[in-house]
């Protein structure tokens, strides 16, 4: 949604059509691509174990990169140089592991997905996260889209949740966001981009 939302009008059919008529393999993939990292960082907190683990998975998926080439040693490289940057600016918080969450937001015709990365407990307090591992800073308006989705969606599901415990973390610079709010404007822009979905649905051809 947030990619739609943030796109050209030429951009939003084109995000369309590839959801309409996708290549069977891409959108796994795209959910994929830093699975091995998130994995890892879901470990490390769930186990208790030492900063230094996160780098010794580090350096196993860059070797194993070494081996594969390609796109898959790409991907690869990516995991590890997040899961060190994470090592570098989140290792510290304590965070007690939860059951993984799959939610979901409709609106008339459009159901979105929401599957936050983390969810935790942290010194008590339940919390859903968003990993960006990305390099580059994070847009602000997709920071502002996806927590006030998740906001939405866990509010609408499993009750009450304030802003300060929807967070979306950019690994690489260590940068920490939140302040999805009930009642947001941006709420009411989310539901009118789900009228347009609806309205651009019919006229998508391959």
């Amino acid at each position: 949604m947030a990619k739609f939302m943030t796109a050209s009008p030429s951009g939003q059919r084109r995000i369309l059509r590839e959801f309409k008529f996708p290549d069977e393999d891409e959108p796994r993939a795209m959910r994929l691509y830093y699975g091995e990292a998130t994995d890892a960082i879901k470990a490390y907190h769930a186990n208790g174990k030492a900063r230094q683990w996160l780098h010794d998975q580090a350096d196993a998926l860059s070797q194993l990169a070494v081996s594969l080439g390609g796109q898959s040693a790409i991907r690869l490289r990516n995991n590890a140089r997040g899961l060190r940057q994470y090592a570098d600016n989140f290792s510290r918080r304590r965070f007690d592991v939860l059951p993984d969450l799959r939610m979901e937001l409709v609106y008339e015709d459009v159901r979105i997905t929401v599957v936050p990365d983390l969810h935790v407990s942290e010194r008590g307090k339940e919390k859903i996260l968003k990993l960006d591992f990305t390099s580059r800073t994070a847009d602000a308006q997709v920071i502002r889209i996806v927590s006030q989705c998740m906001f939405e969606a866990f509010r609408t599901s499993h009750g009450s949740i304030t802003s300060s415990s929807v967070l979306y973390l950019e690994v690489a610079n260590g940068t920490e966001h939140h302040g999805a709010r009930i009642g947001a404007r941006l709420l009411g822009e989310v539901k009118a981009a789900c009228d347009n979905i609806n309205a651009l649905w019919g006229t998508i051809t391959q």
